[in-house]
C-alpha cells in the first residue's frame, strides 16, 4: 500500500521568532494515563535564506480502567516530529527544501480470544521512523505560478 501526503509548511518569518509550548494532563482519575507535550518552532531569515526549525514530542502513559481484564484500554506512546525548512528568493523564482523526521513508538496490552490455543495477555510494540525530503522551485509566468517539486522518502 502506498500513497503521498502533501505537507505544506508555512514559510519562515523574516523577523526572528521562537515559540515553545509545554503541556501535560491526566486521562483518568487514577494515577495513570499521564500525557506530556512539547512543541518548539524557531524561524528567521539568515543570510537571505528563510529558515524554520520545528520539533514536537507527545507522550502518553498506558492506563487500565478495569484491572480485572487482560487488556488495557489506553496505550502508551511516544511520538516525535522534527523538520528543517529552507527557502531562497531568486528574483522571480523561489527555491525551497524541507526535511521531515517522524518517529512513533506504541506499546499496548491486549488479550487473545478464548478460542485461541495461546489464550492470555499479548504485548504489542510498534516503532516506526521515517525521513522525508521535499525540494522544489516555483516562479511566476505571467499570471500563472509554475511549480516543480520532488519528494524523497529515505
Amino acid at each position: 500500500m502506498g500513497g503521498v501526503i502533501n505537507i505544506k509548511t508555512k514559510r519562515p518569518e523574516k523577523k526572528a521568532q521562537l515559540e515553545v509550548d509545554l503541556s501535560s494532563g491526566q486521562l483518568t482519575s487514577e494515577d495513570q494515563g499521564q500525557t506530556r507535550n512539547i512543541q518548539a518552532t524557531a524561524s528567521a531569515t539568515v543570510s537571505g535564506f528563510g529558515t524554520k526549525v520545528t520539533f514536537s514530542q507527545r507522550e502518553q502513559d498506558a492506563f487500565d480502567l478495569d484491572s480485572q481484564t487482560l487488556a488495557q484500554e489506553g496505550v502508551a506512546f511516544k511520538k516525535r516530529h522534527g523538520s528543517l525548512y529552507l527557502d531562497k528568493d531568486l528574483g522571480s523564482m523561489r527555491a525551497f527544501a524541507n526535511y521531515i523526521y517522524l518517529n512513533g513508538e506504541t506499546t499496548s496490552r491486549t488479550s487473545r480470544p478464548y478460542s485461541s490455543s495461546a489464550f492470555g495477555a499479548a504485548l504489542n510494540i510498534t516503532d516506526t521512523t521515517t525521513h522525508n525530503i521535499k525540494a522544489g522551485a516555483e516562479g511566476k509566468a505571467g499570471v500563472r505560478t509554475l511549480r516543480a517539486v520532488s519528494y524523497t522518502h529515505l
